[in-house]
């Protein structure tokens, strides 16, 4: 199941409350589990990255300044975890 359905079903379980013997603890629980998927699933979408030079750029989710060899070759922030696009 990938993170966007479980997110999904999660989001769906909490709102409807059908599982009334489930804690409010687990409850609480569950939403900072969905809140981490959400997340995790925006960091998947690639960020256009742009870079003057090959050897350094600014992160455009976290603003982080990463230097490295050739930037462009990197495929993720190597501070945030953000998926970057070059292009």
């Amino acid at each position: 199941m990938k993170a966007i359905e479980t997110r999904d079903l999660l989001a769906d379980l909490m709102s409807s409350r059908e599982y009334s013997l489930v804690t409010e603890k687990r409850w609480d629980d569950a939403r900072k589990e969905i809140e981490t998927l959400e997340k995790l699933s925006e960091k998947q979408s690639p960020m256009r990255a742009y870079t003057a030079f090959d050897d350094s750029f600014e992160c455009p989710s976290c603003g982080e300044n990463t230097e490295a060899y050739d930037v462009t070759v990197l495929k993720f922030c190597p501070e945030c975890g953000q998926k970057l696009k070059w292009n």
